[in-house]
C-alpha cells in the first residue's frame, strides 16, 4: 500500500507522525514513522504496531477513542545493532493534544515554564483558571468515561504507561459541550504479561 505524505502532525522522542493520504482511497491517515537505533526500540516499536492491530483487530466498541490499525512495515537497517524503521498508518484522529487546550501552549512550550509561573500561573497561553469548576468536572468525568473503554480492552493485552495531556487528543465534533477524547501513542506501551 502507498501513501502521500502532507504534514507533520506531531514529534516525538522516538519518530514523527504525518497526516498522508493513501494512494487510490479519499481517507486521511496518521503514518508514525519510527527511527529505531537498536535492537530494543526495535522491538518496542514493533510491540506499538501489533498491539494497535490486536485491538483493532478484537474490540470495535473503543475504536472512536484510539486510532485504528492500518498496516505496518518493519524494515531493519542494521543487523548488528538491531536498528531499523517501524512504519505505522492508523486513522487519522481529528483534534489537537489535550495539554494545549487546557494551557494555551504545546507540551514543548509547557517544559520551558518556569515551576513558580506553572503554580502561580499566569501561562503564557493565559487559559490557566479560565472554565468553572462544574464544566471542569464534566470534561473529567468525559474524559475518564471515554478512555475507560480504551483501558478496558488494552489492560489485558499492554498498558499505556505514558497517559499525559499531551498523548490524549480532544476535539469538539457535536459542539462546545460534548468533548470526544482520544488516547495515541502507545510508544511505550507494555506487555500486561496475562495473555
Amino acid at each position: 500500500r502507498a501513501f502521500e505524505l502532507h504534514d507533520v502532525i506531531g514529534r516525538g522522542a522516538f519518530g514523527v507522525v504525518w497526516k498522508a493520504t493513501e494512494e487510490g482511497a479519499n481517507c486521511s491517515v496518521a503514518i508514525k514513522v519510527i527511527s529505531a537505533r537498536d535492537a530494543m526500540a526495535f522491538a518496542t516499536a514493533s510491540f506499538e504496531a501489533e498491539l494497535m492491530q490486536l485491538v483493532s483487530a478484537t474490540c470495535h466498541h473503543s475504536a472512536a477513542n484510539m486510532p485504528r490499525y492500518v498496516i505496518h512495515s518493519a524494515t531493519k537497517t542494521c543487523h548488528a545493532s538491531g536498528a531499523g524503521f517501524v512504519r505505522l498508518a492508523m486513522s487519522y484522529v481529528s483534534g489537537g493534544p489535550l495539554d494545549k487546550w487546557l494551557y494555551g501552549i504545546s507540551d514543548e512550550e509547557h517544559k520551558t515554564v518556569e515551576i513558580a509561573r506553572l503554580v502561580e500561573g499566569p501561562l503564557p497561553g493565559g487559559q490557566q483558571s479560565s472554565m468553572a469548576f462544574r464544566r471542569a468536572c464534566a470534561v473529567v468525568r468525559d474524559l475518564l468515561d471515554q478512555l475507560s473503554k480504551v483501558f478496558g480492552v488494552v489492560q489485558p493485552i499492554a498498558y499505556h504507561r505514558d497517559v499525559s495531556s499531551h498523548n490524549v487528543l480532544i476535539d469538539f465534533p457535536e459542539g462546545p459541550a460534548k468533548p470526544h477524547f482520544c488516547l495515541i501513542d502507545f510508544g511505550f506501551g507494555g506487555g500486561s504479561g496475562s495473555l
